[in-house]
């Protein structure tokens, strides 16, 4: 049994993707109780809902996690930081949409060969990593372009596209936010795969325009981790005042 939790733009997807290749599938709304069933439990939520599906969760073994952003930190804090995580490299227009294809969606752990069986019959990329150091890597990756990008929407109100044409703007980005990473989550990719990664993607949902939200789990952390590894990130503080955001 596949259990999707969070019936939004991704979690909706999800089920609608299971239930049309016939697989057994549950939908869990925001609120109401998670089954006590064996497979796996894909949290579909915003970030700052995931600690209330972790305490509600009667197998949290089983939870698997698809949020953006600096998550990880806080799923060790709490003991789970083995379990399956992905990184969903798709997009979801709206409620009811289909999933456009936008990159190769990645994950890692005891229930990745199911979301990829998933993902890939559905005719979108994926793939199980082959290692724990790989997935920091793409956690790091994903995390920087919801920043970098989100803040270069809102400063130059641009789509993702246009932004990637900034190729300057994003690389200095990088080279500021990447540290911060490395240090703070441990990943070990380099700036310059990095930003090549940010531009590749942003080229291939060229229409989608990004903006900076959940503050405390992307940029807010980044900000955060920083002061507290004592890295200066001028660039990042002089654009987020820019836009009025981290007050």
């Amino acid at each position: 049994m596949l259990t999707v939790v969070g019936a939004g733009r991704i979690g909706g997807a999800l089920h609608d993707l299971a239930t049309k290749q016939g697989l057994d599938v549950l939908l869990v709304k925001r609120g109401e109780e998670i089954p006590d069933v064996a497979g796996p439990v894909v949290v579909c939520t915003r970030n700052d809902d995931v600690a209330a599906v972790v305490a509600a969760s009667p197998r949290p073994q089983d939870l698997c996690f698809v949020q953006n952003g600096a998550l990880l930190p806080w799923l060790r804090e709490v003991g789970l930081g083995g379990n399956t995580q992905g990184l969903l490299y798709f997009a979801v227009s709206a409620a009811g949409a289909a999933p456009e294809p936008g990159g190769e969606s990645v994950f890692f752990g005891r229930h990745a060969p199911t979301l990829v069986y998933l993902l890939s019959r559905a005719g979108l990329p994926a793939r199980a990593l082959a290692s724990e150091a790989e997935l920091l890597d793409e956690i790091t990756v994903k995390l920087l372009w919801a920043s970098i990008f989100g803040l270069m929407g809102d400063l130059h109100r641009e789509t993702v596209l246009a932004s990637a044409a900034r190729r300057e703007e994003v690389a200095a980005l990088v080279r500021e936010l990447n540290p911060v990473c490395l240090a703070g989550i441990g990943s070990r990719i380099g700036e310059e795969e990095v930003t090549r990664r940010l531009l590749a993607y942003s080229m291939s949902i060229g229409s989608w325009r990004a903006s900076v939200k959940e503050w405390r789990w992307r940029n807010g952390w980044l900000a955060k981790e920083a002061a507290r590894l004592g890295l200066a990130v001028p660039l990042h503080g002089a654009v987020c005042s820019r836009i009025g955001v981290g007050a």
